[in-house]
């Protein structure tokens, strides 16, 4: 085994043979090719970057496989080898590395120098440097991709019997970004080719070296050259049905190549197809035999035996798949060939054929048992893999109880929520009821899910109080407290925030902060405990026929039946310091005409520019301005308002907003704006035509605009007191 050489040559250790393998699979020098095409559900090796090139050039994920089985060569390391060998061959003697474990042992025991060592490995006169170097000045493009192997220089009796070779062409194996492939090189100068001829490599002759000789690509490029091999004629289609081969084996082509009506389809491995793992070298040899032979690839009746076992009968049953085998439910019951099987398809579902059946014999009973089986497990109502127990259905799906990482929750559709604390040692026992209410419950805290619950849900009608806000930290009532300090030695916040985390790592007692970040918390647990005891009487209530219930609602009260508490809109909230000084510049930045965000700009950079003295006024004006907004809060306590029942289904009345200037522009000058051959424009021309008409427009006219605009949102205003 693989090992055991490593153990022959001294090279690595136990220890290391794990990392050593690993990194050759890594960078597709290795490979576990199964005997099955790998279909996407099967575990593969994951690729990122150029390691997806890597496997391209070596087989594809097919050739890399499962983490597990019998290791391959791939043909990229008998490349990345005879490279190697050529122009670094120190560096891949096993002496040279059984030597460098020895010298690195020594170095580790403290007897030899690093630096002297990895001087003279890097930038000795032999070193890798050099080589490295020096096989970059001449290595060839051609060489950098070209498979050298033993097997390609030996010709077979047959090819020296029939000596179809001459030396004015060669045949060579290369690797590319999109897998192996076959092409000829040095042609002579009388050829007619100007581009060589290529043909992809199957897939799974990269896993057995024994089938690339010489005469077997050989058999692929020409083949490719010739349009395959002609089987026969379709009796009904009344078209030639050739064999070729491509990047997953065989395959059967129906129709001329180029032709629109032209189709192509999958042959099992027994002949070739789904990677052509099972391609053998008889059928190579026999393909050559047939190429070679003008009567015999014209005429099929002169064969002796069909190419790669497959007879015109046979290829004519392959080429009516799909068909249609029995009618299941008022539904077509359809068998096929695909690129990982034979398969049945039944409303958009795909089911797998078993190995002892076969897709040409089977029948519609045994199609009807495997459909009706694979339901079985499919249905609905299965199990998740954590799920321990199953609640009961709400809404189409089931409510399970599940095992986690951390301990147990519910899972519904694709919403998870907790496990009610009554049942945290039982939750197998939780109610339906209650379980669809913590479900629903979770789904009102994800707004952006795509998991939607009907509105015909009772729990739905129910309004419950909002959520106590979580209290702050010992940190957050340090910053609170420092942030007015720390501001006025640093403006940007990322300036702030720095700081204030450096004074709270050097701060030695922070006992006081840490008692009122205690105290918050006990209280907030306090609140939090009567909120969910007055949600499950809430909940109790809605359950029992109770159409209303008096809450206590959040900033937006909800428009439901019922009474709720809400703040007086009377007051105003107040403004910053900064926006007391834009207030104060905005009409003097924009008599020159320049744009919102061009103004916003310029009052940014000029309170940057303020000093502590030039701020001063401003945040007096702002601290003012919160101690007007305390007073009339605690004037204007909160009132009882009663709201009325809303239908949800009626449509909405808005008022419609007044008209802007730049509106009231638009609906004026609109009539104006035509094209060059005097029609109307489109939407978005005339709408940026307009705008540079409004950019154009002097100081004068846009205030004549900005009146009739002030003069509309009075009457707005007007009109809605009236109402």
């Amino acid at each position: 085994s693989f090992v055991k050489e490593l153990e022959r040559v001294g090279v690595g250790r136990p220890s290391t043979y794990s990392s050593i393998i690993s990194t050759l699979r890594s960078r597709a020098y290795l490979g576990t090719p199964s005997t099955r095409m790998l279909s996407s559900g099967k575990q593969q090796i994951a690729a990122r970057g150029s390691r997806i090139s890597a496997q391209r050039a070596a087989g594809g994920a097919e050739f890399m496989g499962s983490a597990r089985g019998p290791l391959f060569p791939s043909i990229t390391a008998f490349v990345v080898c005879a490279l190697l060998e050529r122009y670094c061959p120190t560096f891949v003697d096993p002496a040279f590395t059984a030597e460098m474990e020895l010298k690195l042992d020594i170095i580790a025991e403290g007897a030899g120098s690093r630096c002297s060592y990895l001087s003279e490995y890097y930038e000795g006169p032999h070193g890798l440097k050099k080589n490295v170097t020096d096989m970059m000045d001449l290595v060839t493009a051609e060489e950098a991709r070209r498979v050298i192997l033993p097997s390609l220089n030996k010709l077979s009796d047959l090819a020296l019997e029939t000596q179809k070779y001459n030396e004015s062409r060669d045949i060579g194996l290369f690797i590319g970004p999109w897998g192996p492939y076959v092409q000829w090189v040095n042609l002579d100068s009388t050829g007619t080719d100007n581009k060589p001829k290529a043909a992809p490599l199957p897939l799974g002759m990269t896993a057995d070296l024994s089938t690339l000789t010489r005469e077997s690509l050989v058999a692929l490029l020409e083949t490719q050259e010739k349009d395959g091999v002609i089987l026969g004629s379709h009796p009904e289609l009344k078209k030639n049905i050739r064999l070729k081969f491509g990047r997953f084996g065989a395959y059967l082509q129906v129709g001329e190549t180029g032709d629109k009506d032209t189709t192509t389809h999958t042959v099992p491995p027994e002949f070739g197809g789904m990677g052509g793992r099972n391609i053998k070298m008889e059928d190579m040899s026999y393909l050559s035999e047939i190429l070679a032979d003008e009567t015999k690839e014209t005429d099929e009746s002169s064969r002796e035996e069909s190419p790669c076992g497959l007879s015109l009968e046979q290829a004519i049953k392959y080429v009516n798949l799909p068909r249609t085998i029995a009618e299941l439910n008022g539904s077509p019951l359809i068998v096929g060939l695909g690129r990982y099987g034979p398969f049945l398809k039944y409303n958009n579902s795909y089911v797998s054929i078993p190995r002892e059946d076969d897709v040409l014999t089977i029948d519609a009973e045994r199609a009807m048992q495997l459909v009706s089986d694979a339901s079985a497990k499919n249905q609905t109502g299965r199990k998740s893999r954590s799920a321990i127990a199953s609640l009961g259905e709400k809404d189409g799906h089931i409510i399970e109880v599940c095992q986690g990482r951390f301990g147990f929750y519910l899972k519904w559709k694709g919403i998870n929520a907790k496990i009610p604390a009554d049942y945290l040692e039982n939750p197998t026992e939780v109610p339906l009821e209650q379980a669809w209410s913590n479900i629903q419950d979770k789904a009102r805290e994800q707004p952006n899910s795509r998991v939607k619950i009907t509105k015909n849900s009772k729990a739905l009608e129910v309004s419950l109080p909002p959520k106590p806000k979580r209290p702050l930290t010992s940190y957050l009532y340090f910053c609170a407290e420092k942030r007015e300090e720390v501001s006025k030695n640093a403006k940007k916040l990322g300036e702030i925030s720095k700081e204030l985390a450096r004074l709270w790592g050097v701060l030695e007692d922070k006992s006081p902060y840490e008692n009122r970040a205690s105290a918050a918390k006990q209280g907030y647990e306090d609140c939090k405990r009567a909120w969910e005891e007055q949600c499950k009487i809430i909940r109790q209530d809605s359950t029992s026929g109770s159409k209303s219930a008096t809450l206590p609602t959040s900033k937006s009260p909800k428009i439901d039946s019922g009474t709720s508490h809400v703040k007086s809109p009377g007051v105003k909230k107040p403004i910053s310091a900064y926006l007391h000084f834009a207030a104060t510049h905005r009409s003097e930045i924009s008599k020159s005409g320049s744009s919102f965000s061009e103004i916003s700009k310029e009052l940014s950079q000029r309170w940057k520019d303020c000093d502590d003295n030039a701020r001063k006024p401003y945040e007096e004006l702002a601290a003012a301005d919160k101690i007007r907004y305390a007073q009339e809060l605690g004037e204007l306590p909160s009132i009882e308002v009663t709201l009325p029942v809303h239908n949800f289904n009626s449509t909405k009345k808005q008022m419609k907003r007044s008209p802007t200037a730049y509106m009231l522009f638009c609906a004026t000058n609109r009539v104006k704006v035509v094209g060059d051959d005097g029609k109307k424009l489109g939407f978005g021309p005339t709408a940026k035509r307009l705008a540079e008409m409004w950019s154009e427009c002097d100081a004068a006219t846009k205030a004549t605009f900005q009146a009739m605009a002030t003069d509309a949102k009075l009457n707005s205003v007007y009109k809605e007191i009236q109402q």
